[in-house]
């Protein structure tokens, strides 16, 4: 269950900018239904996340630190789904369940994946700001955790920081910097990061391509 939702939210993740939105939804939907499936072993996770929020808080409580690999790859899959259904009430109303998830990650293992956790609450931030305000400055903080966590080895975790925070701050400079460095990187560093960062070096390009559209004509 737990590779399912990692293998799908995976590649959600690779084609959410170049597939038809509903084709990333669908992939994301199921990724999501997969990892909530892995943590569903005590009660059904599913159940006690569309409950009372106090009561999701506690029920976190019951995973320790060997569930992180599960709650870390659930919450991206979720917040992936998420993403890609604004404009769905249920969707959005998850968000505070989400974050819950975070949290709860953050305080079992916030090392792991490179400082993966700090990186989904990072995006969290940056993409609820518009919303709900303020959070950039958090969401930075979290970035930078994350960055430092990996040895700025981790390409993907740039090339999210441009798309997410140098946008929320309109900072084209930071944008382009940021994303030429991840062109320019090497993708092999850390064997095991090859393919993502492979990947990441090619989102790194789309993006550059998009500058203007986030950002405007230069005068």
């Amino acid at each position: 269950l737990l590779a399912g939702c990692r293998a799908y939210g995976s590649y959600a993740s690779m084609v959410a900018d170049e597939a038809s939105p509903r084709k990333a939804e669908a992939l994301y939907l199921t990724a999501k239904r997969y990892g909530f499936r892995a943590l569903s072993g005590r009660t059904d996770f599913g159940q006690a996340a569309a409950g009372n929020l106090d009561e999701f808080r506690e029920f976190l409580q019951r995973y320790q630190k060997e569930d992180v690999p599960a709650l870390f790859w659930t919450a991206g899959a979720w917040a992936g789904w998420i993403s890609s259904n604004l404009g769905n009430v249920e969707a959005v109303g998850d968000l505070p369940a989400l974050e819950a998830t975070l949290e709860r990650t953050l305080q079992l293992d916030d090392r792991y994946y490179y400082g993966g956790p700090h990186l989904l609450m990072a995006v969290y931030l940056a993409a609820r700001s518009p919303v709900f305000g303020s959070g950039l400055s958090e969401s930075k903080t979290h970035f930078d955790r994350a960055l430092a966590m990996s040895g700025n080895q981790a390409l993907a975790a740039k090339v999210l920081f441009a798309e997410y925070y140098a946008v929320g701050i309109k900072d084209r400079r930071l944008y382009e910097t940021t994303l030429r460095e991840v062109v320019n990187a090497p993708a092999a560093e850390l064997p095991e990061l090859t393919l993502s960062n492979t990947l990441a070096k090619e989102k790194a390009r789309r993006l550059l391509e998009k500058t203007e559209e986030y950002f405007g004509s230069q005068p």
